[in-house]
């Protein structure tokens, strides 16, 4: 199963100014997947833990992300 999610209006012009200025900056989703259900409660089917962190170098200009999910990392430089 694929399951993809964008999330809107997330970076605020504080936390742009904080990547800007090279400050590490780290944002956390906890994401359950749910199947509804007539009677009761609807069922989880999964979770996830989705870390999407930023750090932007000054002097080399260049942006590193980095993107965890549920503790196993991808890096882009």
């Amino acid at each position: 199963m694929l399951v993809s999610f964008e999330l809107t209006e997330v970076y605020n012009d504080d936390l742009k100014a904080a990547i800007q200025s090279g400050l590490p900056t780290s944002i956390t989703y906890d994401v359950e997947l749910r199947r509804a259900t007539t009677l009761w409660v609807d069922r989880l089917v999964d979770t996830a833990r989705v870390t999407a962190s930023v750090r932007f170098d000054n002097l080399t200009r260049r942006y590193q992300i980095s993107v965890m999910h549920d503790g196993a990392s991808r890096t882009a430089g």
